[in-house]
């Protein structure tokens, strides 16, 4: 009953203050409260006044409840205030213990990392100590290979110059055995050069000895060729007129034969009907019609083709009537002949007779031939 006895006085102590603090703060109130639109004074004081009024009473209520013995319920809501309160300061002394364990943690961990940054640079600074020793160390060796490398490479300089000068004397050498051998070589050419310009004058002066013993054998037969050309000419011309003249004697014999055949056929015509005959047709030499037409055949052959002679387009008959004697060759033409290639087949055109042209050509069967 004590502590409630003294939990109620020091409510009534606190209710005390409290109730000064409102008096104070309504004894501020009209000069802090502003007067509205449409209000007096009075409608003020009188708002004013009904404020402080339930606040009064709202503190009479409290100290008539706290006045009163305190029930189970009162004593229950103080356990738990008493609780709560006890709940609160162990949430303070735990918070302010956390917060204690906390600044002690950082300043741990502030000590730990600076020890650990002073181990780190500790460490940093072991390494690149060693690191140094390390380069140094590389520096020495690579030093020392360098040197080691540059001895070798004098060697193998020194070696490369002796091989060098050596292959320098065997070329040397070389060249001057080449000359040698160029010179010797260029010696021997010399002298095959004049043996072969010696065979091939030699050789000249033969052919040439030879050439001018064959021109002069040739010269004779070429002389009588030209003669026999000469003489050729003429034969050709003369037996031009005689191939003329058989063929007009040709074209008469066919008109004639024409003629016979058309009187035969009259003839035989008239002796059925009792007409007596016209008598035989003259005899012109030929032995009948076919041999007119092989005749005219072969001169056709012969003006188409330019070969053969005019003999041999005649019968046997004929031809002992129309040849003439040609002029036989001697031993000597024939040795030319037989040494020239093509003598025979050569013919010696005649520059100075004009060949007949299409407007030159007689009329009837003999025109039709020569144009033909």
């Amino acid at each position: 009953m004590a502590d409630v006895s003294t939990l109620i006085q020091q409510q009534i102590e606190q209710l005390s203050q409290e109730y000064r603090i409102l008096q104070d703060q309504f004894r501020l109130l009209p000069s802090k409260v502003k007067k509205k639109d449409g209000e007096s004074d009075e409608d003020l004081i009188l708002q004013e006044e009904e404020s402080r009024g339930n606040r009064i009473q709202g503190l009479l209520e409290n100290l008539i409840q706290f006045a009163l013995p305190p029930s189970k319920e009162v004593q229950l809501a103080e356990i738990q205030r008493d609780e709560k309160v006890r709940l609160a300061e162990i949430a303070k002394a735990e918070k302010n213990h956390q917060i204690v364990t906390a600044k002690d943690e950082k300043i741990r961990l502030a000590i730990l990392a600076n020890e650990g940054e002073d181990r780190k640079l500790k460490i940093a600074n072991d390494e690149k100590i060693r690191l140094a020793e390390l380069v140094k160390e590389e520096k020495i060796r690579l030093a020392e290979l360098a040197r080691k490398e540059k001895v070798q490479l004098c060697k193998l300089a020194q070696k490369e110059k002796i091989r060098l000068a050596e292959l320098a004397n065997e070329s040397q050498q070389r060249q001057k055995d080449e000359k040698l051998t160029l010179a010797e070589l260029a010696k021997d050419g010399k002298v095959r050069l004049e043996e072969l310009k010696l065979d091939e004058t030699r050789f000249v002066e033969g052919a040439r000895k030879e050439l001018d013993i064959r021109l002069a054998e040739l010269e004779m037969p070429i002389k009588r060729l030209y003669a026999t050309r000469d003489a050729t000419i003429e034969d050709h011309k003369s037996s031009e007129k005689k191939i003329l003249a058989i063929l007009k004697h040709i074209e008469l014999v066919t008109e004639m034969t024409h003629r016979f055949k058309g009187k035969a056929s009259n003839e035989n015509h008239n002796s059925s009907h009792g007409v007596e005959s016209m008598g035989s047709p003259p005899d012109y030499g030929f032995s009948d019609i076919e041999t007119i037409v092989q005749l005219v055949e072969r001169l056709s052959n012969l003006l188409a083709h330019g070969k053969g002679s005019v003999d041999s387009t005649l019968t046997i008959k004929d031809r002992e009537k129309t040849t003439t004697a040609a002029p036989v060759a001697t031993e000597s033409e024939e040795v030319a002949e037989n040494e020239t290639p093509g003598a025979k087949s050569t013919e010696f055109p005649d520059d100075t007779s004009e060949p007949s042209t299409p407007d030159e050509c007689p009329e009837g069967l003999l025109g039709e031939v020569i144009r033909w």
